[in-house]
């Protein structure tokens, strides 16, 4: 994995983590897919692709504990919202 970011970032945002080209890149588009299309390549796993639609399948991968506490939160926040919205005319 650590080679794929590193064929699809620019070098000095790899360096630098505050640096402008994470702020200015559409990741999940422009970084992300090129980044699990290359990964995926490179350990030669057959599938449909890894495309922002399908990101969340990847929730499944991170270790129990390792998701920060404001994450469950700001999704129960969004929806509590959902459930407030009305269907269009």
């Amino acid at each position: 994995m650590d080679k794929s970011i590193t064929r699809n970032a620019i070098p000095a945002a790899l360096e630098d983590p505050h640096h402008e080209w994470w702020s200015n890149v559409k990741a999940s588009e422009e970084f992300l897919e090129p980044v699990f299309r290359w990964y995926e390549k490179a350990i030669e796993f057959k599938s449909a692709g890894l495309s922002k639609a399908r990101f969340h399948l990847l929730v499944q991968f991170i270790p129990d504990g390792q998701i920060p506490d404001e994450v469950p939160m700001v999704l129960d926040m969004i929806h509590a919202q959902s459930q407030k919205a009305k269907p269009g005319p």
